[in-house]
């Protein structure tokens, strides 16, 4: 999305909320106009007048973004279990402790 077509985006969900449609409503149409969460938020953020993370809470906790807030939670959720594995395959590996090998002889002499 343009940048000008952001702006008529949020130009009309001002409108909207200003003739008294709910937020819900709002975040629905900002959401079928594509824009990317982290728009939504910067939407939100601008047509509420609150903080980066109110608006973050207020998009994230929405009805409207369930699907999105799914795709964040499992992401979270396997980067939280990749952890565990790596710290767990890391408690086993003792080869930082060993020394470096020797570079390898069989490279040719760079010198004349």
């Amino acid at each position: 999305m343009t940048s000008n077509g952001y702006y008529q985006v949020i130009a009309e969900a001002r409108k909207r909320l200003e003739e008294g449609e709910d937020l819900q409503t709002v975040l629905a149409l900002l959401r079928s106009r594509d824009l990317t969460p982290m728009s939504c938020i910067g939407a939100v953020k601008t047509l509420l007048d609150v903080s980066l993370s109110e608006a973050k809470r207020i998009v994230l906790d929405s009805p409207t973004s369930a699907d999105m807030r799914a795709g964040h939670d499992a992401f979270w959720e396997a980067v939280a279990e990749a952890e565990k594995e790596f710290e767990l395959s890391d408690e086993h590996d003792d080869s930082r402790d060993q020394p470096l090998p020797p570079p390898e002889a069989d490279h040719p002499s760079t010198s004349v």
